[in-house]
């Protein structure tokens, strides 16, 4: 009897040290897990930071609207006037396609409708939407 009560708690101790192996296991891999997790943290609020500070020396400034649409406003384009600024407004048609309204100063339609046409042949929008205000902003410049 007391041999059988040894090999039951022997037993039992394997068990335990078993189950101790996985939970230590699982603990270092929510570790590593959380290391990374703050690894990519650090590295997003320095990539936001970076992004802002760039932002703000292109002179980007994005504001509401008329009729639900969204304002682009440029500075730092004209190299004898910093403070000259250079609008557009990007409204969604009922077609479901960007189009660009009020710009000022005008651009040339052929270059604005070539933007707005790989805009809207995009799939997602987003994914092309930087490249359309930089060429924005760049027929801005040439039309200096």
């Amino acid at each position: 009897n007391v041999h059988r009560e040894q090999y039951e708690i022997q037993c039992k101790i394997n068990e335990l040290t078993q189950a101790e192996g996985v939970v230590r296991r699982k603990a270092e891999q929510v570790r590593k897990s959380k290391e990374r997790i703050e690894k990519s943290r650090n590295v997003s609020v320095e990539d936001l930071t970076y992004a802002v500070v760039k932002y703000r020396m292109t002179g980007l400034d994005f504001v509401k609207g008329k009729s639900n649409s969204l304002g682009c406003k440029f500075k730092q384009i004209d190299p004898n006037d910093h403070e000259r600024t250079f609008v557009f407004s990007l409204k969604v048609t009922e077609e479901d396609e960007y189009a660009v309204q009020d710009c000022r100063p005008v651009l040339d339609s052929e270059v604005v409708m070539n933007l707005l046409n790989t805009l809207n042949s995009s799939t997602d929008g987003m994914d092309v939407f930087p490249d359309f205000i930089r060429g924005m902003r760049k027929a801005f410049k040439n039309s200096l």
